[in-house]
């Protein structure tokens, strides 16, 4: 539960940059497939939601995350 509450209290900030990300995708080379990153990270809080386990880390979501670091 803990999980959740904190993924929809970042993804708000993310929401109000949405127009500005549509925008970049559809006219700059550069950012046309950073649509990319953000697919593979619902991937994994996905997966990471479906397999909570109680102590222990979910390693396998965290490295799907690198990418979307950089």
């Amino acid at each position: 539960m803990k999980k959740l509450l904190l993924t929809v209290f970042f993804v708000i900030p993310l929401c109000l940059h949405v127009p500005y990300l549509i925008n970049a995708w559809r006219y700059s080379r550069l950012d046309q497939f950073d649509g990319i990153f953000y697919l593979v990270g619902i991937i994994s809080f996905i997966f990471s939601i479906k397999k909570e386990q109680a102590k222990k880390c979910d390693y396998w979501s965290l490295f799907l995350l690198f990418p979307m670091l950089f």
